[in-house]
Parts: structure tokens; C-alpha cells; sequence
């Protein structure tokens, strides 16, 4: 293959999406017949605030049955050991009275649980996407009740093609001001500003139809316009200072091969003599079948891709010719002999 150089156009756009770094699913963890319900759709709720109820009625009465069992296991168990201590009882029975006051302690406890279960409260301060559910409605354990969403932490979602992946820095803020490359979004709503976006985290796997890799972006929150999950934007990412200052090729694995002291090579073509040349080279990081070559290669050169690691210095090399296609048939009706 011959090395290429980068794209005459620095500036890439891709349709991205917006989603919330914080949302959930919000559900009890008993069941019962919804009593209230206490948020709409699109409310803004605080951390902590109640957003709906169970009938607690049956909770109720099991926990006063719990806490009648624990009051009087804690008394047995107080008794016996004034008795054990007098030898009126054996130690075993005062085991036994032991551990009825800790199976009572237990099941009180649960009980207490099961009856603060009962109410549904916002995990963090934000908005109710959904609603799943009516009231007077009886529900499961873990049934999906409200869908919760943190508008003011937002994502920038996108997908990209390997080879503009590994050109993209991938760490932390200041990672991204080192890198030189700027990643902003546009919305339609304010087509004339754009918002830098902030590096989060990227995909290590490829779409298996696209081979594209999702990356995503973090959105610092904005006064000038709304934005919402759910919404559409369009990103651009500015790769002229990358590209400008040091050309980043990718190459196939199969090209890359070790060399005597363990270094990665390529073998660059002669294309006078057809003879190949060890080429030292440096190499990043590595995604997918392709890998970043940071140093000793540069457009235009040719290089060996297959049958790498059985080369050596000077050895003769063809190109290998395009497989020729072969006509496809014609087998119409009009071309099958009739009988």
C-alpha cells in the first residue's frame, strides 16, 4: 500500500445527540397499590423530594406485629440473663433466648425497611422524563415508576470512523488543551454560536455495521439557549493544529512486524530495484485492525502489507495485481436453450 496524507480538510461534522450523564429508572422495592403520586411529566424535582407513595397500610401493621415480637424477645433475653448468671437456666436455654432477640431485632428491622420502602424519593435534583405508571395502580417490585434526568448534565454523543479516532485526545480537560484539537456543537435553535464540548469517554468497539466507534462528549451547561435530552446537534472537530503540526498515519497490522532488537517495523518498497528496506517506526495506540504510526513513515512511501514478517533486507517483492472480476452471467430466458 502507498501512504496517504491527511484530508485537505481539517474541519469533520457529524450529527450528534444529546443525552444525560445522570438519569435513572426509579422504582419501588416492595410492592402495593400506588397512593400517591405526587410528580407530571417534565416537573423539576430536588434531591430527596417525595415523588410517590404506596398504601403503607398492610407495612403498618406488620411492623407494629415485628416491634410486639422484639419488645418481648428483648425481655425474655433480659431475664435469662439474670438467670444464667443464678444457674436457674441452663446456657443453652439462654442461648436459645438469644437468638430469638436477635432473630426479633432482625425481622423489626426489616420490617422498618420494607415500610420506608414505601415512599419514592428523588436520587437527584432534576426533571421526570416519564411516568410509567397511574395511581390506585398496583405495581411489582423493581416495576419502572419514573424516569428521572439531569438537565444540567448533558452529553454529546457522536459517531466517528477509525481513522479519525485515535487523532482525537482522550483524558482529561487539560489532556484536551495539549491535544489541539477543538470539539464544539452547534443547535438549531442557535445555529450562529457554537459550545466546546469537554472529552469523556470513547467507545472500544465498533459498530459491527458502520465501523464506527461512538465518543462521547461532556456539554458544560448553558444560560443562552435549552437544551434537552433527546435533541439533535451538529459537532465539528478541528483537526488543523494536529494534522499541521505532525501527520498521523494509520496502518494495518498486518504491515507492522518485529525486528531483531524487538522494535516495530515496516518494510518500505524501493519501487527501483523492487527490493524492500527495513523502516523503523513508532507506534500509539492501537484500535480496532489499525494502529497509530507516530514517527517513521510519511506520505507517498510504499510499503509491505501482507506476508510482513517472512522478509528481509533487500529481498525482492512484486506488487500483487488486482484480482481480475470475471463477467457475471447472463442467464436470462432469453439466453437458455428451450426444449
Amino acid at each position: 500500500m502507498v501512504i496517504g496524507g491527511p484530508d485537505g480538510s481539517n474541519l469533520r461534522h457529524f450529527p450528534g445527540r444529546i443525552d444525560s450523564a445522570n438519569k435513572a429508572e426509579l422504582s419501588f422495592r416492595v410492592p402495593g397499590k400506588v397512593e400517591k403520586l405526587l410528580v407530571n411529566e417534565g416537573e423539576f424535582v430536588t434531591k430527596g423530594q417525595t415523588l410517590a407513595q404506596l398504601d403503607r397500610t398492610d407495612y403498618r401493621i406488620t411492623m407494629k406485629d415485628r416491634a410486639a415480637n422484639y419488645e418481648q424477645a428483648k425481655k425474655d433475653f433480659e431475664r435469662g440473663e439474670e438467670l444464667v448468671v443464678k444457674g436457674s437456666i441452663s446456657r443453652r436455654d439462654y442461648d436459645t433466648l438469644k437468638a430469638k432477640y436477635k432473630s426479633a431485632d432482625a425481622a423489626l428491622e426489616q420490617a422498618q425497611q420494607n415500610l420506608n420502602y414505601t415512599t419514592l424519593k428523588a436520587p437527584f435534583a432534576g426533571s421526570i422524563a416519564r411516568r410509567h405508571i397511574e395511581q390506585f395502580e398496583e405495581i411489582a417490585t423493581k416495576q419502572s415508576v419514573l424516569s428521572i434526568i439531569d438537565q444540567d448534565s448533558l452529553l454529546v454523543k457522536f459517531d466517528i470512523p477509525e481513522s479519525l479516532i485515535l487523532q482525537l485526545p482522550q483524558g482529561t480537560e487539560e489532556d484536551q488543551v495539549t491535544g489541539h484539537v477543538s470539539v464544539w456543537a452547534r443547535f438549531d435553535s442557535s445555529s450562529d454560536s457554537q459550545f466546546e464540548l469537554i472529552f469523556k469517554e470513547v467507545s472500544k468497539r465498533a459498530d459491527a455495521k458502520t465501523q464506527t466507534f461512538e465518543i462521547t462528549y461532556s456539554l458544560p451547561q448553558q444560560k443562552e439557549i435549552t437544551v434537552l435530552p433527546g435533541m439533535t446537534a451538529n459537532v465539528t472537530i478541528d483537526f488543523s493544529e494536529v494534522l499541521n503540526d505532525k501527520p498521523v498515519h494509520f496502518l494495518p497490522l498486518s504491515a507492522i512486524s518485529g525486528s531483531n532488537e524487538l522494535e516495530p517495523r515496516v518494510w518500505r518498497i524501493d519501487e527501483q530495484t523492487m527490493t524492500v528496506k527495513e523502516q523503523k517506526i513508532a507506534i500509539g495506540r492501537m484500535l480496532g485492525s489499525k494502529v497509530e504510526v507516530t514517527n517513521g513513515v510519511q506520505s507517498g512511501m510504499r510499503i509491505v502489507t501482507a506476508g510482513a514478517a517472512f522478509l528481509s533486507e533487500d529481498m525482492k517483492v512484486s506488487l500483487i495485481k488486482p484480482m481480475e472480476q470475471a463477467e457475471p452471467r447472463n442467464d436470462t430466458p432469453s439466453n437458455i436453450d428451450q426444449q
